[in-house]
């Protein structure tokens, strides 16, 4: 069976976009469909798209997290960072999730 893959964005020079490197603190509840960011928070206009770098906790020890990745919502100017447990769904609505802070690169313009 072959591979299918579908672009989501063609290649291009970055032009006038830019990237930042931002660590966002999570709540201590988990928001059903993910914690919403904007790109003013990010420090931007507006945003292309979000790559999360890392996940990490508080110190307080963040439970039920595998992993974690970005969903830019198109019109609106945010992302939803979207923590993943081990089973490997969406982490429950209303679980506790003790701040883990999740690093992420967007990209879009100043």
């Amino acid at each position: 069976m072959a591979v299918s893959v579908s672009r989501v964005q063609t290649a291009r020079p970055p032009g006038d976009q830019m990237f930042t490197i931002t660590d966002v603190t999570c709540s201590e509840k988990y928001v059903t469909g993910g914690e919403s960011v904007t790109a003013e928070q990010l420090g931007l206009r507006t945003l292309a798209f979000g790559i999360v770098l890392g996940l990490k906790d508080d110190g307080e020890g963040t439970v039920n997290i595998a992993n974690a990745f970005c969903s830019v919502q198109s019109g609106n100017g945010s992302l939803k960072i979207i923590l993943r447990d081990e089973t490997p769904g969406e982490v429950a609505s209303e679980a506790e999730i003790k701040k883990p802070i999740v690093q992420v690169m967007a990209f879009g313009k100043p």
